[in-house]
């Protein structure tokens, strides 16, 4: 030691001395003054030079303030430690420095519990690490401790204090970037201890953690760590809450493949050598191309960018490892040439067929793509497509809602990559995804189905479609997956380009659905996803030839039977039009007047089977509705199967719908030609029959259907007065009916419609009626004036009136004033409706009979409380008796 060196030492003794007294305070005392002293020298004479301080800090005092790393008291400690650390930043070289304290503070906190208690003093000797790691050293003298150095890493790593393992990552990076080599060897267990600590609460201890697991990755891996612990360990940071732990992510997986920018590049080791990177590829691989689906615009376009430049050093290695050109086919952006997929899972280029980017349809990527991927990221996904799709689907069955989001983000990814090749992954993908439609995280059904969308692009149908339409038409498929299938089904032709299904696979695949198991489901999901498969299977049709375009209007009749759900039948409608629009015809009434004789048969199928909650039946009504006057040829056909549906042993539900069914059928003018002629036979062999008395609640609902469809019927004049002729003869039993109906107690509507029916009977039969029948109607119109109810007291007045209207001039007086008699005592009702009623009807008699009613007004008004409408008809009498009188004369 140099003269000036132990003249330094020699005024600092005393202190050095006192570090090892047994009294705390002394010793407190001598560290305080050693700061001082060290570091600014005695008062008047100005610190010693960076040498004096490195001679004497190597040689004397560092052994001895090593002594107060080991102190009992805590104070003593922290200030012996804040010492070290501050002469660490004056010493030129530490390389002693590294050799002495690395063992202590090993010893301190090299394993677990920590022999050092103080959370505090943890932290300073961490901070005293990395101070001395982040000045001036060999590489081998940091070697040399490798052992003691990465034993107090990796157990400080576990220390609960996130500060210190803030400061620990950071000891790591420096290690990492100075040197590596004291690494060698141990890079996994520290990755081990590191890699724990990737899912820290807090947002900086990640990134802290990650940027140091970075530097250990780059400096090397034993074989298979990548595989087995760094990837399925760092993939949560994909989804990290924090975008900044995000975008330090995505950059550091690509520098672990091996490419893009590092400062520290040459340190690349084993894991990033050429010869391995096929290895970590499908592990490493997905991890970037999680970023292109990321949140955040900018960090999903900077991972894409990211991913292209891989691609593009991929694209060159391929080469260097395929020089031989008849071996090597590169694919350009417009190459249209058919070719088939060779070589996935080795290292050479594929061999695929793609379409040029004027062809793919922007709606099916979106940010941040701009157009199809490069060449060379392609064909590095498209080699290593199995190995990655395998992970991808099995993470869309985990219970973790956050693994399957990433995974089906990930498989969209994988989509868009793998172009054609993803055909031979049909049988793995397909059924996955036909599972994880039906998520119940809409993020992971959203992403799936823009990818099944995407595959529907790139794989030809005729690949597809066997795999999609055994789930959907499986007799055994539950109805959920059924759905899901449909909604595969629908992504695929959504995705298909538009004309360019050929027309077999459109027969194909519309013979599928029009079976009973998919048309006829009455599960909601099912009914809405066929309605998007009609969609998108019209605008993916190059064509659409007559046997499909009948198995497609037949399931979307089904669809339109649908009564609860108003937005499919109108989802229906719109389909419907646009299928008459493909087959060139002008309207949806020229599709059912081409596919009527056809659907016929089809919507009649199986009726003598069916409930009121058949499908069928809902279908053969909806067409019937929506047929229209085209359907008008065909009735005569149906109508022994209205009387087979009717009967009354069938189901209750059933003939209720049937009648109404017939009610509205009989409101369409249009069919009236049709009707004509089987009047007698509609009337007396399916509306009579349900209007035959029998117990109960849900009879007396038929029988009131019955009455409103043949008020209707003959509302319509679709029965001539000769078939009514025939029909009101007592042996036909059709008045017995009516009147029966005349008398229902259950409902009061009942009575009701059928005072409509027969206002309509004496209407059309007219004065040709028999009088003993005209008796017989006067007589049951008569009681009605009695009815318990104002609302029938009511409508039976306008039959009346009819009745008075269609009398023949020989008709009897006597009869005529029984039922004029009757008539009128009403005309001092308590309701002045019915009043009014009776007097229009009473005014009626008096354009035949003027001076009988005139008689009788006068006679019964003095018995009234009220002449007000008996003033009215004498008057209306009187005036018609006058025009009658008028126009004898010229009668004569």
């Amino acid at each position: 030691m140099e003269v000036v060196e132990q003249a330094f030492v020699q005024k600092l003794q005393r202190d050095l001395n006192c570090l090892s007294d047994p009294d705390r305070s002394v010793r407190k005392r001598a560290i305080e003054r050693l700061q001082k002293r060290l570091l600014n020298g005695d008062p008047g004479e100005g610190a010693p030079s960076p040498g004096v301080i490195q001679a004497a800090w190597d040689d004397v005092i560092l052994r001895l303030l090593l002594r107060t790393v080991n102190d009992p008291v805590e104070k003593c400690r922290e200030l012996g430690i804040q010492l070290i650390k501050s002469a660490v930043k004056v010493v030129p070289q530490v390389g002693k420095t590294i050799a002495l304290v690395v063992p202590s503070v090993a010893e301190r906190m090299g394993q677990l519990p920590f022999l050092e208690e103080s959370e505090e003093i943890r932290l300073q000797l961490v901070e005293l690490t990395v101070a001395i790691l982040s000045a001036d050293y060999r590489a081998d003298e940091c070697h040399a401790v490798a052992d003691n150095l990465v034993k107090f890493l990796i157990s400080a790593l576990a220390d609960p204090f996130h500060e210190i393992k803030k400061g620990v990552c950071k000891a790591v990076v420096l290690i990492c970037t100075r040197s590596p080599q004291t690494l060698e060897g141990k890079t996994e267990p520290l990755l081990r201890a590191l890699l724990l600590n990737i899912t820290h609460t807090h947002s900086r201890v990640r990134l802290a953690v990650l940027q140091a697991v970075d530097e250990v990755v780059i400096c090397g891996l034993p074989a298979g760590t990548v595989s087995s612990l760094l990837a399925p360990s760092v993939k949560s940071l994909a989804f990290d809450r924090s975008l900044s732990v995000r975008e330090a992510f995505f950059p550091a997986v690509a520098r672990w493949l091996g490419y893009g920018d590092h400062p520290s590049k040459e340190r690349v080791s084993l894991s990033c050598q050429k010869k391995d990177l096929i290895v970590n590829i499908p592990c490493l691989l997905p991890l970037l191309l999680l970023g292109i689906t990321d949140e955040s615009p900018d960090l999903a376009g900077g991972s894409l960018s990211l991913v292209e430049e891989v691609g593009r050093e991929y694209e060159e290695n391929a080469f260097l490892r395929n020089p031989s050109p008849d071996k090597m086919m590169v694919e350009t952006e417009d190459e249209m040439t058919p070719r088939g997929l060779t070589g996935v899972g080795d290292c050479s280029m594929v061999d695929v067929e793609e379409r040029n980017d004027a062809d793919f349809p922007d709606y099916l990527l979106g940010a941040p793509y701009k157009g199809r991927p490069s060449a060379g990221c392609r064909s590095m996904v498209q080699n290593h497509l199995k190995d990655m799709l395998r992970p991808t689907t099995r993470d869309l069955r985990e219970w973790k809602n956050l693994a399957r989001v990433g995974a089906a983000r990930l498989a969209h990814t994988l989509t868009v990559f793998a172009g054609t090749n993803v055909t031979d992954c049909l049988d793995t993908l397909l059924p996955a995804f036909t599972s994880a439609v039906s998520d119940d995280d809409v993020a992971v059904a959203q992403q799936v189905i823009a990818a099944v969308q995407v595959l529907g692009f790139y794989v030809r149908a005729e690949n597809w479609l066997p795999f999609v339409l055994d789930s959907v038409t499986d007799s055994r498929s539950s109805e959920a997956l059924r759905a899901n299938g449909l909604v595969v089904l629908a992504g695929l032709l959504f995705g298909t380009p538009k004309h360019t299904l050929p027309n077999e696979l459109v027969l194909q695949l519309s013979n599928g659905l029009r079976q009973s198991d998919v048309r006829c489901s009455d599960h909601p999901a099912v009914r809405r996803q066929l309605l998007a498969v009609l969609t998108n299977l019209l605008n993916a049709a190059e064509t659409i030839s007559s046997p499909s375009a009948l198995n497609l209007f037949l399931t979307l009749l089904q669809l339109q039977s649908v009564e609860e759900d108003a937005q499919l039948q109108m989802g229906a409608s719109e389909i419907i039009e646009s299928l008459s629009k493909k087959l060139g015809l002008n309207s949806v009434k020229n599709l059912h007047e081409k596919f009527q004789d056809e659907l016929i048969p089809l919507v009649t199928a199986g009726y003598e089977e069916w409930l009121g909650i058949s499908p069928g039946r809902a279908l053969f009504q909806t067409f019937m509705k929506k047929s229209g006057s085209t359907v008008g040829p065909y009735l005569k056909y149906v109508v022994n199967m209205f009387n087979v549906c009717l009967h009354h042993d069938r189901d209750p539900v059933l003939r209720i719908c049937f009648l109404q069914l017939l009610d509205e059928m009989f409101e369409d003018q249009a069919l009236g030609p049709w009707w004509i002629p089987l009047s007698e036979q509609i009337i007396l062999e399916l509306l009579i029959p349900c209007g035959v008395w029998r117990i109960g609640k849900v009879a007396a609902a038929v029988r009131h259907r019955a009455m409103v469809a043949l008020g209707t019927f003959l509302r319509q004049d679709f029965c001539t007065q000769a078939s009514m002729l025939e029909l009101i003869k007592p042996e036909k039993q059709f008045l017995s009916v009516v009147k029966s109906c005349l008398d229902e107690d259950y409902y009061v509507d009942t009575r009701r419609a059928t005072c409509h029916v027969i206002q309509h009977v004496i209407r059309i039969a007219g004065a040709e009626m028999a009088d003993e029948q005209r008796i017989t109607l006067s007589l049951e119109i008569q009681k009605r004036l009695d009815d318990s109810s104002d609302i029938i007291r009511l409508e039976i007045v306008p039959a009346i009136a009819t009745f008075f209207q269609t009398m023949r001039n020989s008709s009897s007086d006597e009869d005529v004033k029984s039922l004029l008699s009757n008539l009128l005592v009403h005309m001092d009702d308590s309701n002045q409706k019915i009043q009014a009623a009776v007097c229009v009807a009473a005014q009626a008699c008096a354009t035949q009979r003027p001076k009988l009613v005139i008689d009788l007004a006068t006679k019964i008004c003095k018995e009234h409380r009220t002449s007000i409408y008996f003033d009215e008809l004498r008057s209306f009498a009187v005036s018609i008796e006058s025009v009658l009188s008028l126009e004898t004369p010229h009668c004569v």
